[in-house]
């Protein structure tokens, strides 16, 4: 009785792995670019978390880099950095 425990945990365990693995293999994708270019896409995140996590984008209305805060467990962001984006997209 003891074995059929311990291998109904272990199998328990991976498969909640896997599943696991599944669930944050879903978050980690890329957004493929857009017909305007990266300097028309804006900071997205994922999840329900309430993590705040920052990114940057272009502002085409002022013509601008902006930092941009949002909440969730994954986050997609044209540029890693302000200088990046501001050497991409500034004129």
């Amino acid at each position: 009785m003891a074995n059929k425990l311990k291998v109904f945990a272990i199998v328990f365990v991976f498969i909640f792995l896997v599943f696991l693995g599944l669930s944050f293999a879903k978050l980690n994708f890329r957004i493929e670019p857009s017909k305007g270019g990266i300097c028309s896409q804006e900071v997205k995140s994922y999840g329900s978390c309430k993590m705040m996590l920052k990114g940057y984008q272009f502002d085409q209305q002022t013509g601008s880099c902006v930092e941009v805060s949002v909440y969730g467990c994954n986050l997609y962001t044209p540029f890693k950095s302000l200088k990046k984006c501001e050497s991409t997209c500034s004129k």
